[in-house]
């Protein structure tokens, strides 16, 4: 009886030791749970308001950080931005600049806990391209985002780019030809213009002369001149003509006699 009783008892101190263990695992697991953070997704987006320039340009590069709330609140939120070494900080813009700090080239934010509804965190930074910055080449811009239960880092940083180039040449003028003097408008050059004094702009020319008809004395090729007819041209005599018609002459008047 004494040793029913014994094993009935053990298994009963047996049974309420195992139901504690199990409860204790089962509390612990819950305040394991309750002690890691929830998981969220944040995300960030930065853009350039141009996608080239030269240097001494302005360029805005604008930021925008979003929370893309699983649970209640985004821990311990932070932005790093290092500036290409092509250009210099102006300036930060915007309501949500007064969370960053430029500093030696970088630039760092510190948001805090972003919790749900809240509005993204939008800002900007003005800078100006250096004369360090080569034609031909592309300088890229990186900001990047940490939070303590970020769900998905493959959207923690975005980048910017613009080309870098060369001023714009200026087109050089072609020069206009110096019109050719044209003493009598008729559109032909003087020193084409047969009759350079005189509008001729058919150049009529009867006689070949190089002169032509309107300022010709004798367009039609011929000279009478007290030793005999002549060719204007001077090509040859006419003179034979003469003494050929002074013979015609004669000979009709001895015809008319008999």
């Amino acid at each position: 009886m004494k040793s029913s009783l014994h094993w009935t008892r053990k298994i009963l101190v047996r049974g309420l030791a195992l139901s504690l263990l199990v409860g204790s695992e089962i509390a612990l697991s819950a305040n394991s749970a309750q002690a890691q953070p929830a998981l969220n997704d944040a995300s960030v987006v930065k853009t350039a308001d141009v996608s080239s320039a030269q240097v001494g340009d302005t360029v805005v590069y604008t930021i925008t950080v979003s929370a893309e709330l699983i649970d209640s609140v985004a821990l311990d939120v932070t932005l790093a931005d290092i500036l290409p070494t092509e250009v210099d900080f102006v300036t930060l813009g915007g309501t949500d600049s007064g969370d960053c700090l430029f500093n030696a080239g970088a630039l760092t934010c510190d948001f805090g806990d972003i919790n749900q509804g809240d509005p993204e965190r939008v800002f900007t930074i003005t800078t100006t391209v250096n004369n360090t910055a080569v034609v031909g080449t592309t300088v890229t811009n990186t900001a990047t985002i940490d939070l303590l239960n970020d769900s998905d880092d493959a959207n923690n940083s975005s980048s910017a780019d613009v080309d870098i180039v060369g001023p714009t040449p200026t087109p050089t003028p072609t020069p206009s030809a110096t019109p050719e003097p044209d003493d009598d408008d008729d559109g032909i050059p003087d020193d084409d213009d047969n009759c350079p004094n005189d509008s001729n702009q058919g150049q009529v020319d009867s006689d070949d002369d190089g002169i032509g008809d309107v300022c010709d004395p004798n367009p039609t090729g011929f000279l009478i001149n007290g030793t005999g007819c002549s060719l204007a041209t001077g090509a040859a005599s006419a003179s034979g003509f003469y003494w050929f018609g002074l013979l015609g002459l004669g000979m009709a008047a001895l015809r008319r006699k008999k």
